[in-house]
């Protein structure tokens, strides 16, 4: 019986490890480039490991997905700021809205608290995940996003379905911008990270247009960062991707290179 539970212990540090090294090669490679032999290589296991653990690629892309979002960034818990919030307070669905962001923001960003391999991952959902993999990404918040547009509905009883399909597109494209787009911006703030304040002014400006879509106050936020030089001084200085090179090139070179500039930084 205690050489059966060791076996059993034994066999899922294999799949934890075999997870994390699948979601760094799907992060650097895409869906389509990463093989089950460069996986099993940084996980320092045979290829059949994979194979026993999860069957198929495809599988453990799902299983890959869940790893990071749902148990690594608790996405399940990222708006729980609603579930204490009084609807018919448009204050405090203001302030629920920034503390939301401000957490998804800080795991893609801050140091410290942001999780490795993320945005790669999430570059990776975007360009090669399709319809399949981004609905199971959907249905992972989907309870929790439910509160969120009830309370919405609630404060502000002329907003319809299809208005809260638009803020929540909205939503996700103002979060995900400064992942696939972190190389433009950097260009035009001409730094090569971004710092502690911009991030912080980052959570602060998005939930700010997020509430002014739905017509509720500003909230209350930390907004410590200014841009160093007038942008129209600096439009002729800027240094986007390049896109001679393929969309999914560029945008990964982009998560690279800045990814780099961070672990630098730290040290």
């Amino acid at each position: 019986m205690a050489k059966g539970l060791r076996r059993n212990r034994q066999g899922e540090k294999t799949k934890a490890e075999l997870l994390e090294a699948a979601g760094y090669v799907f992060s650097k490679k895409g869906y389509e480039g990463a093989s089950v032999r460069d996986i099993a290589k940084i996980a320092n296991v045979l290829p059949g490991a994979l194979t026993y653990h999860f069957k198929t690629k495809k599988n453990l892309f799902k299983m890959v997905l869940k790893h990071f979002i749902l148990d690594c960034c608790k996405f399940d818990k990222m708006f729980e700021a609603f579930d204490s919030v009084d609807p018919h307070n448009p204050q405090e669905i203001s302030q629920a809205i920034y503390k939301s962001v401000k957490g998804i923001i800080y795991i893609g960003h801050k140091r410290g608290v942001k999780i490795k391999n993320l945005n790669g991952l999430l570059v990776t959902l975007m360009l090669d995940g399709g319809k399949e993999f981004c609905h199971i990404v959907q249905e992972m918040g989907t309870v929790r996003l439910r509160k969120v547009y009830e309370c919405i509905r609630v404060t502000n009883v002329t907003t319809d379905r299809t208005d809260i399909f638009w803020w929540s597109n909205l939503l996700w494209a103002l979060v995900f911008y400064p992942i696939y787009g972190k190389y433009i911006m950097l260009s035009a703030m001409d730094e090569s990270r971004y710092s502690d304040d911009f991030i912080e002014s980052m959570a602060a400006r998005i939930s700010m247009n997020l509430c002014r879509y739905l017509n509720l106050p500003r909230p209350e936020v930390n907004d410590p960062w200014r841009l160093k030089a007038d942008p129209e001084e600096r439009i002729e200085g800027l240094s986007p991707m390049n896109f001679q090179q393929p969309p999914e090139q560029a945008f990964r070179q982009a998560i690279e290179e800045s990814s780099h500039s961070d672990i630098a930084a730290e040290e």
